[in-house]
């Protein structure tokens, strides 16, 4: 069983901040004058670690991105970005491979809805994250594990995360932007009922599938993008982008 919530006031490490970058970023703990680890220097970046530095990998003048989201690694030469391509087209998600030694890139997975959501699971396969959908590949086979998600209101995208056992976390965002205007008068806003929340989806090892009666783990959650689990402590952590609570 998973631990109750406990919610971060905000973003630490670096490691969250890939996430939100529009273009790939490498960090090496080697710094030197012209480059980073063979990649052009990003100037102006400082970090409390020393002898640190940021060099860039990739950008939309490299690979044809739109919208990058996620970065994954596939294996020790191979690194997979997720693109939700466009919020004017619904249809322009993708998935790109690509190999950190040459900067060559494949893409792998095309038409997403909203594409956001990329993990790698204990058999090595690759699960994407549309806003209607969990898909996974596995070489040239694609297998949707999880469909029917809602897509209406302002957080569509599907951000989740792998536990160690293969079970999976979700985001689900409110279809609202915020309930500002109810809780300043006192009233309730049926939004948060709605969706908002967090779901637990078990996987099911006999059929290499996840139950589809999943467990809500929290709602009224605006929108959880960004979700850590501690296995030492058995306990979820999820950083959300909220307007409702400020503090």
């Amino acid at each position: 069983m998973v631990n109750p919530i406990k919610q971060l006031s905000r973003y630490d490490g670096f490691i969250m901040k890939f996430s939100f970058f529009f273009f790939a970023l490498f960090l090496s703990f080697s710094a030197q004058s012209q480059d980073c680890a063979g990649f052009p220097l990003v100037k102006g970046f400082s970090s409390e670690l020393s002898k640190s530095c940021l060099g860039l990998v990739a950008d939309s003048d490299d690979i044809p991105w739109g919208m990058p989201r996620k970065i994954s690694f596939l294996n020790e030469s191979t690194i997979l970005v997720s693109d939700l391509g466009s919020w004017k087209d619904s249809q322009s998600g993708s998935v790109w491979a690509i190999n950190i030694n040459d900067l060559s890139y494949t893409q792998i997975y095309s038409q997403g809805r909203f594409t956001h959501g990329l993990a790698i699971d204990i058999q090595s396969r690759i699960l994407i994250g549309d806003a209607d959908k969990i898909v996974r590949l596995d070489n040239n086979k694609k297998t949707i594990l999880i469909d029917e998600l809602p897509t209406k209101g302002s957080h569509p995208l599907s951000h989740f995360i792998l536990l160690p056992n293969n079970d999976l976390v979700l985001n689900i965002g409110a279809p609202s932007d915020n309930c500002k205007e109810q809780m300043g008068s006192g009233t309730h806003c049926p939004s948060r009922d709605e969706e908002g929340e967090l779901r637990y989806y078990y996987y099911l090892e006999d059929s290499d599938s996840y139950d589809s009666n999943y467990r809500v783990l929290a709602r009224g959650l605006r929108n959880s993008m960004a979700l850590l689990y501690n296995p030492l402590q058995n306990t979820l952590y999820q950083a959300e982008n909220n307007l409702d609570h400020p503090g």
